[in-house]
């Protein structure tokens, strides 16, 4: 069974006793790794209920919400979803010549807000979610668990950098970009072609 991350940064650090630091720099590492790119392991599904209803709606969106990636009206009237619905920004509501757009959404706040050519009660949210940064979810993070060596090279910079010692940082931080390297190459390209197996 593998090491803890904390445990692999701290024989790195020679620092077991920096756990604030340490665990803040993990959950720091995975949170810059996520929000590089809009990554398929990251996409998540959710039906919103709606807390308004008819043509002009609005619900909450998830609380690891970090990106769109579509929007569909799904009543529940309806089997599957229909009207796919376009990205407009919150400035655009409303046309230069006054009328109301149909089947576009925009998000305001914390909230997906959508007007729509026909009722609905709910959308159907295709999103990019932020990673769980709680220690349980960190311990089962998919970049985690498929590229320990990148986290943990990249948390001992990070905590050596706070503490002084810039020469041992920067050396954790060219290991950190190498694995950085691999990952990008796998994920982004190898990942997208279907030719990375992480099984």
């Amino acid at each position: 069974m593998a090491m803890p991350l904390s445990t692999e940064v701290y024989l790195l650090t020679g620092r077991p006793d920096l756990v604030a630091q340490t665990d803040f720099a993990i959950k720091s590492i995975l949170l810059e790794v996520h929000k590089r790119d809009t990554f398929p392991n990251d996409r998540k599904e959710i039906l919103i209920d709606l807390v308004t209803t008819g043509r002009k709606v609005a619900g909450p969106l998830p609380a690891n919400y970090r990106h769109v990636e579509y929007v569909r009206s799904w009543p529940t009237s309806s089997i599957d979803p229909t009207e796919i619905l376009t990205l407009i920004q919150p400035s655009q509501v409303m046309t230069s010549l006054g009328g109301n757009f149909t089947d576009v959404f925009y998000i305001a706040g914390t909230h997906l807000n959508a007007l729509l050519s026909k009722e609905s009660d709910r959308l159907l949210l295709g999103y990019y979610a932020l990673p769980d940064l709680s220690e349980a979810g960190a311990a089962v993070d998919w970049v985690a668990l498929r590229y320990p060596e990148m986290i943990i090279h990249g948390a001992a910079a990070k905590v050596l950098g706070r503490i002084g010692f810039r020469e041992e940082a920067n050396v954790q931080r060219a290991e950190f970009q190498n694995h950085l390297e691999t990952f990008w190459s796998a994920e982004l390209y190898g990942g997208a072609l279907g030719v990375q197996d992480h099984s």
